[in-house]
């Protein structure tokens, strides 16, 4: 039968219309994933603000203009000299020194990179979740639904502004999901070099307790989509023993990945692991510090409002611990579209079996399946999450290798937001029509308006309901009765979509706007007048010491905790102006002294070497080691007698004192101390320091002095090396008050030299009477064998790829 002129000219017109809706749907995706991280981010990215409360002033920015500056002069970012009394860089897995996403570090100036790098894993997010959505059969809205969650999550944002090692972290386990979920569809290499590829990326982002349980999720996952395929009963019958070289196929593919991933991360992971066999989280971390920030089970109200118990952005938190820990909101709507995929499993698994999918990605897990998954690690994750207020998390701290490496518990909110964000997109994906979605609707304004009503007269009905119970349920309220308004106009149309899409996006960038703390950027471009006074000290090298936190906390020896919260209060983020902050750069804490190039006997850093943490540790009960450590300036917030106070600012007075030996000096004498003794002989008030050095191997050498030795001594730092100009008129040894770590090695003259580990924690050389040049290099093999191998990896993994796209394999 012909078809008539009218009836071509309607088919056309059809197509059109199917490929306008087609292009415009992939614009509104593109847009939303793109918009919403740099209409959060808005402040940083484009008011000249930067990110500064916590870690980011404290840690973040100066590790990364450090490793920066070392990158941009040629020099592998392997050693810090300012803090510590010197300690690995690098091997701080949360510098991620060799993450490729962080190369904006190159080009910007650290507190803008951060910003722009934050956006970027943001945007990753909710790029790696809406993959894997499309790559399990989800149409591009559902897809973008989860995707959005996932963006604009509490896990993510309220961390993004305080914690960028886990904001950075975070999005890679979406990533994981997705090239996984290709890998166990196609089963072929090329999918197999993506996930490892993507795996080596993720554990370079520099957060190993979100890559862990991120990890651990991946390890799940799989195991779901194995089951799945070896549930085909009739195909893999049919197919007989191909079907078990099939099997043994994904296995070895899912292997190589793995293997891959990890060799790509090796130059992180090798010194990692080297630091942390002698730092002191060797043996785990303490019960009562890793179950401190436990998810305290009232917050559970927060994922449906987040604001419930106050926000610190709001300077009106009264909740337990820190409001970012247990932040588990992915936005209202998209929570209940998580709980309509749990009620209607069941019943609509019947019809997603029967229905042809219409993505475009190959063979998809069931409907029901994936929804009964993702519920079952939702529940387990958020038990984790509860740490010590459930007998769960402390029974496999206790008893099950890994539990006890991290501190935290609540960080398991990360799987259940991946969780919460997938099942999300399933909901979208059967979002309820037709009468039943009416009638939801039409509850959900009822309801809302209610909330709405009773959450405004709340305050004044009850004076003591907190002011934050009432706004919170109003807004809960609001959010509810524009989501039921949304279901009860439901139209399979763009423009409904984008509604729904803008309602999600604007939800989050209300809840998120708040959790993202900003300054002006002068607060990290200036030099304190701290720094410039040390500068212009006399006497030998200033290093500055902090007195360490005590067991006790009224002891006159907490003095970087009371300044650091006098600043930073977890109720409260605080006033914008930035001479509030550029007092608490004054201060000089680790690790913002950083900033200035001010040397610290403290390290803010996660990860201590476990000598230097245990002389930090008896400082505490005998201030004469400071002078063993190279201090030679006191920063307290109480009078230090036994200092000259030089200059003050905010609650903190730097103090120097009368005897510091500074950084390096020259010894007449070695004595021999075992190992197990050495902190004994050197808390001894007999012990003299410039007398003679400890050492933990009998002495070769021995001076005929009796005597101080005259000398003189320069100094000279320059990425991983420290020069040493030394003159003295008689024999003895060099100490130098930096710490003793493996891959430092000397040489006097040129000439190969012995580096002795002396006080327990740093180093000496001996040196004949005259003119020298010493010099100590770091060049640890930790580092030369992980580059190795990544390098490695990386040569593989790109001819894999390029071999695999000529050649279907």
């Amino acid at each position: 039968m012909k078809r008539t002129e009218g009836q071509r000219s309607g088919e056309a017109e059809e197509r059109r219309s199917r490929s306008c809706t087609h292009n415009y749907s992939l614009f509104i995706v593109h847009w939303s994933l793109l918009v919403l991280p740099l209409l959060l981010l808005w402040r940083p990215l484009f008011a000249g603000e930067s990110f500064f409360w916590g870690t980011p002033l404290l840690q973040f920015v100066p590790w990364q203009r450090m490793a920066a500056e070392m990158w941009r002069g040629g020099h592998l970012p392997l050693w810090n000299p300012l803090v510590g009394c010197g300690a690995p860089l690098a091997a701080n897995y949360q510098t991620a020194a060799f993450y490729p996403l962080n190369a904006l570090y190159l080009l910007l100036s650290a507190e803008v990179a951060l910003s722009w790098t934050t956006a970027l894993h943001l945007a990753l997010a909710g790029w790696g979740m809406y993959h894997w959505a499309r790559a399990v059969g989800l149409d591009r809205f559902p897809a973008l639904i989860g995707a959005l969650a996932l963006e604009g999550s509490g896990f993510l944002v309220a961390r993004a502004a305080l914690f960028p090692s886990i904001a950075f972290t975070f999005p890679w386990l979406a990533v994981w999901l997705w090239r996984a979920e290709r890998l166990t569809q196609s089963k072929r290499l090329r999918d197999a070099l993506w996930l490892g590829f993507a795996l080596g990326l993720g554990l370079l982002a520099g957060h190993a307790q979100t890559a862990f349980y991120g990890g651990v999720l991946l390890a799940a996952y799989l195991l779901l989509r194995a089951i799945q395929e070896a549930r085909g009963a009739e195909e893999w019958r049919s197919r007989g023993t191909r079907s078990t070289r099939y099997a043994i196929r994904t296995v070895l593919l899912i292997g190589l990945a793995l293997v891959l991933g990890l060799s790509l991360a090796a130059v992180q992971l090798f010194p990692t692991a080297e630091l942390m066999l002698s730092s002191q989280r060797s043996s785990g971390v303490n019960y009562d510090l890793a179950m401190t920030y436990s998810l305290w089970p009232w917050r559970l109200i927060t994922f449906a409002a987040p604001d419930f118990f106050g926000n610190p952005g709001q300077s009106n938190y009264r909740g337990y611990a820190a409001y970012w820990e247990d932040a588990g909101y992915v936005g209202l709507l998209p929570l209940l579209l998580a709980v309509e995929a749990i009620l209607n499993r069941k019943r609509r698994s019947r019809e997603a079996e029967g229905q042809e999918s219409r993505g475009a990605e190959g063979q998809r897990g069931g409907w029901g399946d994936q929804v009964g998954f993702w519920v079952v690690v939702a529940i387990i994750a958020l038990a984790l999450a509860l740490g010590k207020n459930t007998p769960v998390f402390p029974f496999l701290f206790r008893h099950i290798p890994t539990f006890e490496m991290f501190q935290s518990p609540a960080r398991w909110l990360a799987v259940t937001t991946v969780a919460l964000a997938a099942l999300a997109a399933l909901g979208a994906q059967r979002w309820p029509r037709g009468h039943r979605g009416r009638r939801r609707g039409a509850l959900g304004i009822v309801v809302g308006t209610a909330m709405l009503i009773g959450g405004l007269a709340a305050p004044r009905l009850a004076v003591r309901v907190p002011s934050t119970f009432g706004l919170a349920t109003a807004r809960l309220g609001g959010t509810l009765a524009v989501a039921g308004a949304l279901a009860l106009l439901r139209h399979d149309t763009i423009g409904w979509q984008a509604a729904v899409t803008g309602f999600v996006m604007l939800d989050l960038l209300l809840f998120g706007w708040p959790l993202l703390p900003t300054v002006d950027r002068s607060l990290y471009q200036d030099a304190t007048s701290a720094a410039i006074h040390l500068e212009y000290e006399p006497g030998p090298a200033a290093r500055t010491y902090c007195p360490v936190d005590p067991i006790e906390p009224n002891s006159d020896y907490g003095v970087e905790y009371r300044i650091k919260f006098s600043y930073l209060k977890f109720d409260d983020f605080g006033p914008r102006k930035v001479d509030h902050w550029l007092e608490m750069r004054e201060t000089l804490l680790p690790n913002v002294g950083m900033l200035d190039c001010a040397p610290s006997a403290n390290n803010f850093d996660p990860l201590l070497i476990g000598r230097y943490a245990n002389l930090l540790e008896a400082a505490v009960e005998s201030p004469a080691l400071l002078r063993v450590m190279g201090v030679t300036h006191v920063v307290s917030d109480r009078p230090w007698s036994e200092g000259k106070a030089i200059y003050t600012s905010g609650p903190a007075t730097l103090y120097r004192l009368p005897d510091g030996l500074g950084r390096a000096w020259i010894v007449p004498a070695a004595r021999y101390v075992p190992p197990g003794e050495m902190l004994i002989a050197l808390t001894d008030p007999a012990f003299d320091p410039t007398a003679e050095v400890l050492l933990e191997n009998p002495p070769r050498h021995s001076s005929f002095a009796h005597s101080p030795i005259r000398h003189s001594l320069t100094l000279q730092d320059t990425p991983n090396r420290v020069t040493i100009r030394a003159a003295l008129d008689a024999p003895g040894y060099l100490v130098l008050a930096d710490t003793w770590y493996p891959g430092w090695r000397a040489t006097v003259d040129g000439r190969p030299a012995n580096l002795l580990r002396a006080n327990y924690a740093f180093r000496a050389i001996w040196l004949e009477a005259g003119e020298h040049v010493v010099e100590m290099t770091y060049r640890p093999a930790s580092a030369l064998v992980g580059g190795t191998v990544s390098l490695m990896a990386l040569v593989l993994l790109v001819a894999g790829l390029l071999l695999t796209r000529r050649i279907r394999i």
